[in-house]
């Protein structure tokens, strides 16, 4: 097959993926429940492969499962995917977790948000509207400030959004019924959506007659990329915050313990109990902050690990504009959700000693097995 042939049959894949996850409200929720696990992906690529390979729960390049220390099972065939919204229509290759072997730190880890971290999420993103939360729940105060972030961001995706809403049943509608109904859509999505991600039992919104009523409109494949496009961009941005506050309280914790502990060592040194001024404790026990055989004073940072105390904590910095958003022409890289060994689109490293053929089929050079 030429690559031609190639790029016109995932194009007549993406159109008839299109069609059929805008079927109904049901097709749709089904897509982004997948989505929440590919939400890395543009909208695009995110379809084809649901088309191809609905069972995928984690999709990457061969150059990602090698980086992690997974390798492709031979003979294994790559998922094709192209951006068909992208002038330059390169087709790619990638390969779900299911297909892979090797290291168990390449196994991308489902995340969660604890309920002690509700508040703290609530705050950071109720924070960018200066306003206070409607109730004393914090629960339906989270589905408050994500719909107010959402509605608020889809504000950038108005102009390509009347460029691309032609020949559909939205076409004539004035600039408000417009905004309304593709704001209320892409509000809809994106709490389905991030709520599949996060694992919430009730999700941000209920599946209720009211979710999704202007679905039926965006009736063409452009005007339905438009709705694809807005909740992939804003979920990953929203999920990025998240978990960018989790990780902040996460490290407040490690510093908060680490202080508890050191009070309470510094009040046993000064009563001078148990310390036998060598740096052991009754029974032979070194003391924290005892001198080793070598000389070397070692203080371990407590409530880390002993190989996470070696590295220093970092939290990722924000990048956002002011209103903690990223422009809707540019799209936040990884949108690293706190798990570095998710896969995410276009990582480089380098690819071993392995290649594809090009149909997408893994060959070995080496004489391994696999």
């Amino acid at each position: 097959m030429t690559r031609r042939e190639k790029l016109s049959h995932l194009k007549s894949l993406s159109d008839n993926a299109a069609k059929r996850v805008q079927r109904s409200k049901t097709d749709w929720r089904e897509f982004l429940r997948f989505y929440a696990k590919l939400y890395k992906y543009p909208f695009p690529e995110a379809l084809l492969i649901y088309e191809q390979a609905p069972q995928a729960t984690a999709c990457g390049e061969i150059k990602h499962w090698n980086m992690v220390g997974r390798r492709v099972h031979r003979g294994t065939r790559g998922i094709p995917i192209i951006n068909d919204t992208d002038r330059d229509m390169e087709i790619r290759y990638v390969f779900d977790v299911a297909d892979t072997y090797g290291e168990d730190r390449g196994i991308p880890r489902r995340w969660s948000m604890p309920d002690r971290y509700m508040d703290a999420v609530v705050n950071e993103l109720q924070s960018r509207f200066r306003v206070t939360p409607p109730t004393e729940n914090q629960s339906k105060n989270l589905k408050w400030a994500v719909e107010e972030y959402v509605r608020e961001s889809c504000e950038d995706f108005l102009d390509t959004l009347r460029q691309n809403v032609g020949e559909s049943s939205l076409e004539g509608l004035d600039d408000d019924d417009l905004r309304e109904r593709f704001s209320d859509t892409v509000v809809d999505s994106v709490g389905c959506l991030v709520s599949e991600r996060l694992g919430l039992a009730q999700g941000l919104y209920g599946d209720d007659n009211l979710s999704f009523k202007f679905l039926r409109g965006f009736n063409t494949k452009a005007a339905l990329y438009q709705i694809g496009a807005a909740a992939g961009h804003i979920s990953r941005n929203v999920l990025t915050l998240i978990s960018q506050t989790i990780q902040k309280q996460q490290q407040n914790e490690r510093v908060k313990n680490y202080d508890e502990q050191r009070q309470i060592y510094d009040r046993g040194i000064e009563s001078g109990a148990g310390d036998d001024r060598g740096g052991n404790r009754g029974g032979g026990e070194r003391a924290e902050g005892a001198a080793a055989a070598d000389g070397q004073v070692r203080q371990p940072v407590l409530g880390l690990s002993e190989r996470e105390s070696s590295v220093a904590a970092r939290v990722p910095a924000g990048g956002d504009d002011a209103a903690g958003r990223v422009p809707a022409g540019g799209q936040r890289g990884a949108g690293d959700d706190g798990d570095g060994a998710e896969p995410a689109p276009r990582q480089d490293a380098g690819v071993g000693d392995r290649g594809l053929h090009s149909d997408g089929a893994i060959q070995h050079n080496d004489t391994g097995s696999g």
